[in-house]
């Protein structure tokens, strides 16, 4: 009978603080999507990205104009070539067919590593002002937006005071 006491006694207990801890946790939402987009760091990234975009499809335009090229002038020429001729134009063909295709997924690689690296420091500014602005407000949690079903009267956007928190209007 005493176990039965003392675990009922412990029971409440433990009831009693989970409703108090729960009372006591702030939860905060912000959509970092839109926040990045606001910050005046991304605009440069996103010109330096659109300036790097296009050398790299200026070059391989001029890659798909060679091309072009020697397929029209292969197919005009084609029955004046003996076959080793034909043979040498049809593997320079090729060839230049498959520098294309492996510009093109370096191209991209390029293209992504270059974003990471522009994209980074200011992610990791964002995540500074939304830790920051936690701490200042006592949040318990933040979560992002995008993966939010449901939300409270009490949840709290904190949108405007990280932007606040950056200097953005």
């Amino acid at each position: 009978m005493k176990n039965v006491i003392k675990f009922m006694a412990i029971a409440v207990l433990v009831f009693t603080t989970l409703g108090v801890s729960a009372q006591q946790t702030k939860i905060g939402h912000i959509d970092m999507q839109e926040l990045i987009t606001a910050m005046p760091e991304t605009i440069s990234a996103k010109a330096q990205l659109e300036k790097k975009q296009q050398e790299i499809q200026k070059e391989f335009d001029n890659m798909k104009s060679q091309y072009q090229k020697l397929i029209t002038d292969y197919q005009a020429k084609e029955t004046t070539y003996s076959d080793i001729m034909k043979n040498t134009k049809q593997q320079e063909i090729q060839s230049l067919q498959s520098r294309i295709q492996q510009f093109s997924s370096l191209a991209q690689e390029e293209l992504s590593k270059a974003e990471n690296s522009l994209m980074q420091p200011i992610v990791e500014k964002a995540i500074k002002a939304i830790n920051d602005v936690a701490k200042a407000n006592g949040f318990t949690y933040i979560i992002t937006s995008t993966a939010i079903l449901y939300q409270g009267v009490n949840a709290v956007d904190i949108l405007p005071m990280v932007k606040k928190e950056l200097g953005i209007k």
